[in-house]
């Protein structure tokens, strides 16, 4: 008996609720965490805890270098 538990050829993952909520972040800085948190589906205290992980200083965007500190 075969199983299904992994597909016969690669499928692109949905984005999770962090991905999306900076995502909307990039769009529109200015979001709240309730907001942020209605539109992506998530709790207040996670779309607070991922907004400020969003605009920390040692946070870097895929694709850029991290900046050395000085």
């Amino acid at each position: 008996m075969t199983s299904n538990r992994y597909p016969r050829r690669w499928q692109p993952t949905k984005l999770n609720a962090k991905q999306r909520l900076h995502a909307l972040l990039r769009e529109n800085p200015s979001l709240d965490p309730q907001e942020l948190a209605r539109i992506v589906g998530c709790t207040t205290a996670a779309a607070r805890i991922w907004k400020s992980t969003f605009f920390a200083k040692n946070y870097a965007i895929e694709g850029e270098e991290k900046r050395p500190q000085s």
